[in-house]
């Protein structure tokens, strides 16, 4: 008889759920875990910390001995905790991640991978928040190797969801570590690069000549590089990931050749929008996806190609308790789309009561009385109003023009 789901509304519920997970009937288990997951999107119980080992350990137990879906859902919890208890980033690194590591190189399942990629990605970049970068590049360099040895595979189209996880790892800790942080790690980085040179599944092109080895430099523009190769396979799902990553990478990268006057400074900005224009191309029949989709990355790839040649940036406009927030620079949207994609229905709550957030995209709340709330409403419907009349007169100024033209034909 299949078990219903039960709410946790006490923190008596959480403290027996928490311990519930060490038992042995998968069902009454898998319900828990579900609860759970509900839980942490929505709430934060203060008292949580007096359970947080015992969680941690049965989850690292499930991780070990239990079924996919079981796995699955851990690491979504896993994914989860990592954002409520920021302060505990290594703790959980060293309970998780032999295990969520060995999921990404056995490559068994591809749901697996993919979601092992995120939670490590996250708890790289929750490093990088707490000024820990050295391990935030561990965790790029290993997400590296990944992509390196996936180029070496002749069946990247049945690794979309990884290669696709891959890239929004790579991006999300890459806007998290400061560009001047990775000379600290010269030797392991120039290491690779020169590898890369003499790789024949690997061929990039590194534009800077030997005698301008600087560690910083020759390190995003061996990312960029490996983003332009991957942007052009057909791969439509890995698209957006990448061309953001790209953006990012244009602007850190373009501040190196501004200060440091490369010869790349020429060479940049023309490789790189013709890179993009060249895939820019979608079909959405051909490339088996749907239409909104393609219409998505097209819209992504005008926002970069407005972004370099114009220097128009994106921002993404969220409400949190009637306050009208904006999220400005690709280096946020990039960190904003990965937060809402493991918090889903639950950011909203995030966003309002989970200090990280408030931190992280520098907001503050401001308390708006009901009479306040009001006037701002009646205001916005009014200007509502007056944009609805101007679109109106635009079309028909535009289809009395056509008329007129039409008139000489």
């Amino acid at each position: 008889m299949k078990q219903q789901k039960k709410s946790i509304k006490t923190t008596e519920q959480l403290k027996e759920t928490i311990e519930s997970l060490s038992i042995r009937n998968k069902t009454k288990r898998m319900n828990d875990i579900d609860n759970l997951i509900e839980f942490f999107k929505i709430d934060q119980d203060p008292t949580l910390t007096d359970y947080f080992e015992t969680l941690t350990s049965n989850l690292l137990k499930i991780l070990k001995k239990s079924n996919l879906i079981e796995k699955l859902k851990t690491i979504q919890l896993i994914q989860l905790i990592s954002v409520i208890f920021v302060e505990q980033t290594s703790f959980l690194f060293e309970q998780f991640h032999v295990e969520l590591s060995k999921f990404i190189l056995e490559r068994k399942n591809e749901e697996l991978s993919s979601q092992a990629i995120k939670a490590i990605s996250l708890l790289g970049f929750l490093f990088s928040f707490n000024q820990n970068y050295e391990v935030g590049l561990e965790c790029m360099n290993f997400i590296l190797e990944q992509i390196e040895e996936i180029t070496k595979t002749e069946t990247q189209n049945q690794h979309i969801k990884t290669i696709q996880s891959l890239f929004e790892g790579i991006g999300l800790i890459i806007s998290s570590i400061p560009s001047y942080f990775i000379i600290e790690t010269k030797e392991e980085f120039f290491d690779r690069i020169l590898l890369s040179k003499e790789s024949k599944h690997f061929p990039i092109q590194t534009h800077i000549k030997h005698e301008h080895e600087d560690a910083n430099m020759m390190l995003y523009d061996y990312l960029m590089n490996i983003h332009l190769q991957f942007l052009q396979k057909d791969l439509p799902d890995t698209k957006i990931a990448i061309t953001e990553n790209v953006a990012l990478l244009f602007f850190i990268q373009d501040s190196f050749f501004e200060d440091k006057k490369f010869p790349t400074t020429k060479t940049l900005r023309k490789n790189v929008l013709q890179a993009i224009e060249q895939s820019s191309f979608i079909d959405h029949k051909k490339d088996r996806i749907t239409n909104q989709y393609a219409k998505e990355i097209r819209e992504r790839f005008n926002q970069v190609l407005d972004s370099i040649e114009n220097l128009i940036f994106p921002s993404l406009k969220i409400t949190i308790k009637s306050n009208p927030i904006k999220i400005k620079k690709w280096h946020k949207i990039i960190q904003f789309n990965f937060l809402k994609m493991i918090f889903d229905s639950g950011l909203q709550f995030q966003l309002e009561n989970n200090l990280f957030f408030k931190q992280l995209f520098d907001y503050e709340i401001l308390r708006i009385k009901p009479k306040e709330k009001k006037i701002l409403k009646s205001y916005f419907q009014e200007n509502k109003k007056i944009l609805k009349i101007k679109r109106k007169t635009e079309r028909e100024k535009k289809f009395q023009k056509q008329n007129f033209s039409t008139t000489f034909y």
